[in-house]
């Protein structure tokens, strides 16, 4: 893809991609079950996870490879790359910020029985967050001088309503990370660089962000809290 974008540009394309340098995505529960079980929709998703023999299949399948689906979980690595994010039921709103593979020890059942149960209990496709974009990737796009830096999130109030739910590690810690950990510690890119590409790189319709030079703002996001909190990168 890299040497597709150079080869346009030395055209005189111009294109400027953007990197979110964080490891987290957010989804849903869809991307941890097979398509088949899903047909028709909630309803009949929901219906189908409340037979046991359906149940087994959908188990077995969501940990087996396959090459005909996605499977997001076992891309991450296993359930406790699975954050979950957000529920509509206030009963389930407690497992919030909680770790898909500790919500299961806590039940005493397996990840995947523990997220059939989770979308049948709170009626929805359950709001997740997976750990699979590899730094790696994130390195290579932070040296390259045309790409710009966003955080692809939302800029959810912290009050009223919204604190019922999770935000996005990316709307706190997304410049924190990049400026603290790619920046400062791994010295990948200068400061005024990145600033540049947080800034004035990006096309007029995106909204720049403010950075402050402070090392105290600048750190690494270690732990991820699962609602509005500036305290969500911590040292």
């Amino acid at each position: 893809m890299i040497a597709r974008i150079d080869a346009a540009r030395a055209r005189g394309q111009r294109i400027t991609p953007t990197c979110t340098p964080t490891t987290p995505a957010r989804r849903d529960s869809t991307p941890s079950m097979p398509p088949w079980v899903q047909e028709g929709g909630l309803e009949q998703w929901r219906k189908r996870l409340q037979d046991p023999p359906i149940r087994e299949r959908v188990a077995r399948e969501m940990r087996t490879p396959a090459d005909d689906w996605e499977n997001l979980m076992m891309l991450a690595g296993g359930a406790d790359n699975v954050l979950l994010s957000g529920f509509k039921s206030d009963a389930l709103k407690p497992l919030t910020g909680k770790r898909l593979g500790a919500v299961a020890r806590m039940r005493g059942k397996s990840p995947e029985e523990t997220a059939m149960d989770l979308v049948v209990e709170d009626d929805s496709r359950i709001e997740a967050i997976y750990f699979i974009i590899n730094e790696d990737n994130i390195r290579k796009q932070i040296r390259l001088p045309y790409v710009s830096f966003g955080s692809d999130a939302a800029a959810s109030a912290p009050e009223g309503v919204f604190l019922k739910s999770s935000n996005h590690p990316r709307e706190y810690g997304n410049f924190a990370n990049l400026l603290g950990r790619y920046v400062r510690d791994e010295k990948i890119i200068p400061l005024e660089e990145a600033i540049r590409r947080m800034t004035s790189l990006p096309p007029p319709t995106f909204t720049s962000p403010i950075a402050v030079r402070s090392s105290r703002i600048f750190r690494r996001c270690r732990r991820l809290r699962s609602r509005h909190d500036r305290r969500a990168c911590d040292v």
